[in-house]
C-alpha cells in the first residue's frame, strides 16, 4: 500500500516525462521521415475530399528523377503553423480560390480551350469539369458535397506555385518535377 501510494504521489512527474517523450519521438520521427524541400513534391487540394495517403502512393510510383518523396494533402492540413503557399508546389483549386490566391500562381504554359486564365495569363489546368461531374484520378477524389445540391458546381484547376523548386524554366528553378507530377495526376484514371 505504501509503494501505490508513493507512485501516485509522483504521477504528475511520470504524465509530464511521458509528454516529453512523445514530443520528442514525434520530432524525431518527422526529421527522419520527411525530405528537403528539394528532394518532395507537395500537392495541396482544396477540394471537398481526397485521399491523401492514396493518391500519395500512386504518385511516387512514377517519381520525377531526384525525387524522394510526393505528399499530398488537404488544404486544411496544417503541421505546426506551416503555410501551405510556403511548402506547396501544386495547388488543386476551384476557379474562385484561383482568382483569391491570383498572387501565388505562376504562369503555366496552356494544355487546351479549358485552362483556366486569369488577367489573360494561362494560371492552371483544368482538373475537374464541373459540368459534366468528371475529373482524372477520380478513384482518389470526391467532388460530391454532403449538404447543399450534391456535387461541386465549380471547375476546379491544377495550378502551381510561383515560389516552387520544382517548376523549371517558369521561374528559373533547377527542374520541373512538379509539373511532371501534375501531367501524371492528369493521365491517372
Amino acid at each position: 500500500m505504501i509503494l501505490f501510494k508513493r507512485i501516485l504521489s509522483q504521477l504528475h512527474r511520470y504524465v509530464v516525462w511521458a509528454l516529453v517523450s512523445a514530443l520528442i519521438c514525434g520530432f524525431v520521427f518527422f526529421r527522419v521521415t520527411d525530405a528537403k524541400k528539394e528532394k518532395k513534391i507537395t500537392i495541396y487540394a482544396r477540394v471537398p475530399s481526397v485521399s491523401c495517403e492514396e493518391l500519395s502512393l500512386e504518385l511516387e510510383k512514377n517519381k520525377p528523377e531526384g525525387i524522394k518523396l510526393i505528399n499530398v494533402h488537404h488544404f486544411s492540413y496544417d503541421l505546426f503553423g506551416m503555410d501551405v503557399f510556403e511548402s506547396g508546389d501544386v495547388f488543386i483549386i476551384s476557379k474562385s480560390d484561383a482568382e483569391l490566391y491570383r498572387a501565388n500562381l505562376c504562369e503555366i504554359a496552356g494544355r487546351g480551350e479549358n485552362d483556366l486564365i486569369i488577367d489573360g495569363k494561362v494560371c492552371g489546368w483544368l482538373f475537374y469539369d464541373a459540368e459534366s461531374r468528371s475529373c482524372p484520378a477520380s478513384s482518389y477524389f470526391d467532388f460530391t458535397f454532403y449538404e447543399g445540391d450534391g456535387y461541386a458546381n465549380e471547375d476546379y484547376y491544377i495550378c502551381f506555385n510561383k515560389d516552387s523548386v520544382h517548376i523549371g524554366d517558369i521561374n528559373g528553378s533547377a527542374d520541373d518535377a512538379a509539373i511532371q507530377t501534375a501531367e501524371h495526376l492528369l493521365s491517372l484514371k
